[in-house]
């Protein structure tokens, strides 16, 4: 804290100090009833960080695209190379050759379970002292001076 703050504080806890006395002595008892002090509180989040493992499921090696697409272009490529009608023969090979590319895929589709570990945050609320307010009555006007105990 620095060296202005203190002042400012000790000069304000002087004042506070002061009016009261000031009452107390001047005052008949009646207006010193009239004087109240609250406790004033707020609520604070406290946050633990804790690890948690985080399972789900993940889909592995469940498309055969890439596999129908290579058999059908080999499969028109070996294609075009026999006969004479090559043109026919390149569709024929390409047809042929997607549904063995398919067919002989090892992708088997489906999910596994992976699982991770996550940090998460548990939370708990408290509540606390904030600051307290004095509430008095000096010649007619009433005051509020808030201070920390």
């Amino acid at each position: 804290m620095t060296m202005k703050k203190k002042c400012i504080r000790a000069v304000s806890i002087g004042l506070l100090i002061g009016v009261f006395v000031y009452i107390v002595n001047s005052c008949s008892p009646a207006v010193a009833a009239d004087i109240n002090v609250t406790d004033q509180y707020k609520t604070v989040i406290n946050q633990k960080p804790y690890h948690a493992e985080v399972c789900y499921q993940q889909q592995v090696g469940g498309d055969r695209t890439l596999d129908t697409l290579t058999g059908a272009i080999i499969g028109g490529v070996i294609g075009h190379q026999i006969g004479s009608d090559r043109s026919g023969n390149r569709n024929v090979g390409a047809i042929l050759g997607g549904i063995i590319g398919n067919n002989n895929s090892k992708a088997t589709g489906g999910y596994r379970t992976v699982c991770k570990e996550e940090l998460r945050w548990r939370e708990s609320s408290q509540t606390v002292y904030s600051h307290s307010v004095v509430r008095f009555q000096h010649e007619g006007r009433w005051y509020n001076v808030n201070f920390k105990k």
